[in-house]
């Protein structure tokens, strides 16, 4: 009696803190749906199991009455506990040499599903805890609302909670149709979960009849039953397909508050195209060692500014995939490529460091590291191309200019706008990275790379994107931001979306090749370990990787070959949705530059047309091929750069590392000469070109006529 007694004393303590339906009701799995409203999956519950709440009222008749005959017959008239049943329990455990009678009652299990914290404590206190949290449950609960909860929440098979989930997963039907015969299947399963076939058959009669009243003698329905929940046992209960695994895994972890449905922004229709095409696509690609891909869709909506909405998230072609299914490739951090070099560009004309008609050179060049080391960066031809537009070097993605311009704009600025652009994940500094970072050494993930471009077709804007609703409130990644002007985002989209303009790398068919408006970029990073396309349009932006989630190298596979020839199929299908449209510049003219001066193009300038800031000084007219008036005014180094460094070799000859010059426009300027260290350099060819021997220490280079200096430049050799 003094231990009833003390029960009660501590039931009557915890009346004070209530017990709300609503609370219980908490405990259960997000539906997620799509944007068509069906249904996409279900998200665990924070202990990871899966569970559904229905109304009591939609149970069918029999199931509550067979629960409450197998589990707790008198119900309805104690006040959590049994006194009795606790009473026998206690000496099963006390005399009976490990054989224990049971008392838990209905209520007494909610508590226990409701605490499983509780398991680590041994089983006489544990025991009380679960009295005495029945008692104040029974106080804030009414009998319906407790029965409710624990057949919402009662673990069935697997970590499947509750009956409604378990209808669903083990017979695909919704629990208001499911029959007598199968409930008291269910029943059993409560007391264990993986029975033998006899264990299951004993039980399940004894149950059966005891509850009818009547023979049971159907033996054949009672083996289908068992084998629809025994073959079921691997099925996939999170989501209903292979398509939406990987965004269900993320959704859960980007918004960890459960409620009762997400209604997310993401299509079940276009993804489960998109997979067909992602598959479809590495069959084809298999025989060039490329074994698995990722795709983002955003998707771009004009009356929503600043705002994508995630359409599409596949993070590898078979999410069940026993080896490498649930990695998601599309938030796996890879070495980017050349994917970097627009955000790159965008960043410095917004910071007016070069302009999109800027001459730039694509000569060999070191850059110094520090500490004696230095930086040779190569373009994936291997060879120069001299000196080309800044929008030319974008387009056919030569990789010299852009280190150029990321030495020009600064490490650590450059790292800085990275970040801001959402590329998190590089905390080191910016030595760590080094001028590589211009060509993706940095890393990223797909989804970041997706978003970032996004800025182009929002026009400057770096967008927040939109993942759905949850309780009528809208959920959102990310923070809205500005990047860059309207201006320049035209420009950069301009240049991506010239078939010509990349021919000459690219050639004049590939993948890249649209017969509707996108604009596009490729990266491949170093040994084809990863392949990148990102395009869009006035519509869409779209992501896709394609490599080895092992890091093995790929036979060759660049981004415009592997990923390209996926981004065009997937494109061809979105055009179907929204077709895609020539939209008019606004903050830019059509201007035509002269393709070797990068000024203003004359009539005998061999041109090239690009849009250009309506809101810049147009640069003066080009006097290169001004044909009455050849003096030319414009003679500097192309080659060596100032600043540079160079290492001189003991081991090597002399002669071997001689420094390479390039002036440009040399021999047009009449009496002109070039002083090495103050020295006259004789005998230059009319190219311009023309090599110098190393030695080590400071050096400077100039230009002169009479006493003007037309160009000098100081190098390093260590």
């Amino acid at each position: 009696m003094p231990f009833v007694y003390l029960l009660f004393v501590l039931a009557l303590t915890l009346v004070v803190f209530p017990v709300r339906r609503a609370d219980i009701k908490n405990i259960h799995s997000t539906i997620v749906t799509s944007e068509e409203r069906s249904l996409i999956g279900r998200m665990p519950t924070n202990s990871d199991q899966v569970a559904i709440w229905i109304d009591i009222k939609e149970f069918p008749d029999p199931l509550p009455r067979l629960i409450i005959e197998a589990e707790d017959r008198n119900f309805y008239y104690h006040i959590g506990f049994d006194p009795l049943a606790v009473y026998s329990s206690l000496v099963s455990h006390l005399f009976s040499d490990g054989r224990r009678g049971g008392a838990s009652t209905i209520t007494m299990q909610l508590s226990r599903i409701l605490h499983p914290e509780w398991k680590k404590y041994p089983v006489l206190i544990r025991k009380g805890l679960e009295i005495s949290n029945a008692i104040q449950i029974e106080f804030w609960l009414n009998k319906e609302e407790i029965l409710e909860s624990y057949i919402n929440l009662v673990p069935i098979h697997s970590n499947a909670k509750g009956f409604p989930l378990a209808s669903l997963r083990y017979f695909k039907k919704n629990i208001r149709f499911l029959s007598m015969e199968e409930s008291v299947a269910f029943i059993i399963l409560m007391r264990n979960p993986n029975p033998s076939y006899e264990t299951f058959s004993k039980r399940y009669i004894k149950l059966y009849e005891s509850f009818t009243k009547q023979t049971f003698y159907d033996h054949s329905l009672l083996r289908e039953i068992y084998d629809a929940i025994f073959k079921a046992k691997g099925e996939n209960i999170y989501a209903l397909s292979e398509e939406e695994g990987h965004y269900l895994q993320w959704i859960k972890h980007q918004y960890p508050n459960q409620t009762e449905t997400f209604e997310s922004s993401l299509s079940k229709e276009m993804q489960s195209h998109l997979l067909s095409i992602l598959n479809s696509e590495l069959q084809t690609l298999k025989r060039w060692n490329v074994s698995n891909a990722s795709l983002i869709v955003l998707s771009l909506s004009p009356e929503e500014k600043n705002i994508v909405q995630l359409k599409a998230m596949i993070g590898s072609k078979n999410f069940w995939d026993e080896n490498e299914g649930m990695v998601n490739g599309s938030l796996s951090y890879r070495d980017a490529g050349s994917t970097i070099k627009p955000l790159l560009y965008a960043s410095a004309i917004e910071r007016n460091l070069v302009q999109i008609h800027t001459i730039v050179p694509d000569e060999k060049m070191t850059f110094s590291l520090g500490g004696g080391a230095s930086y040779v960066p190569r373009n994936s031809d291997l060879k120069y191309w001299g000196e080309l537009s800044l929008a030319e070097s974008l387009s056919n993605s030569r990789n010299i200019p852009a280190v150029s311009v990321v030495n020009q704009y600064g490490m650590e600025n450059f790292l800085n706008t990275l970040r801001e652009f959402g590329f998190t994940h590089l905390r080191q500094s910016p030595d760590f990275y080094g001028p590589g970072i211009a060509l993706g050494t940095g890393g990223a993930s797909l989804f970041q790379l997706t978003r970032a471009y996004a800025s182009f077709p929002m026009r400057g804007v770096l967008p927040k994107v939109f993942l759905g609703k949850a309780d009528g409130q809208p959920i959102y990644f990310g923070e809205t931001k500005r990047m860059f002007g309207e201006d320049t985002a035209e420009e950069i989209e301009s240049v991506l979306s010239n078939a010509k303009l990349r021919t000459r790398a690219f050639g004049r068919r590939s993948y890249l090749d649209f017969p509707f408006p996108v604009a596009l970029k490729t990266g491949t990073s170093k040994d084809y370990r990863n392949s990148w396309t990102i395009a869009w349009n006035e519509s869409f932006v779209v992501g896709v990787w394609v490599g080895n989630f092992s890091g093995d190298k790929t036979m060759q596979v660049s981004g415009s070959f592997g990923a390209g020839r996926i981004v065009q199929n997937v494109f061809r299908y979105l055009v179907q949705i929204k077709p895609s449209q020539n939209i008019p510049s606004k903050f830019t003219d059509l201007i035509n530059f002269c393709k070797e001066s990068g000024a203003l193009a004359s009539e005998d300038c061999p041109k090239m047309s690009l849009l250009y800031s309506k809101r810049k000084k147009k640069p003066d007219i080009c006097k290169l091929h001004r044909k009455e008036n050849f003096k030319i005014t414009h003679m500097n180094f192309i080659y060596p750069q100032d600043g540079q460094t160079f290492l001189y070799h003991p081991n090597d000859a002399m002669m071997t590392q001689m420094i390479p010059v390039k002036i440009r426009n040399w021999s047009k300027i009449p009496d002109t000469d070039v002083y090495w260290n103050e020295k006259v350099v004789k005998q230059i060819p009319s190219s311009g070109e023309f090599r110098i021997p190393i030695e080590r220490g400071d050096h400077q280079l100039s230009i002169r006529t009479g006493e003007k200096i037309l160009d000098r430049v100081v190098i390093t050799v260590k």
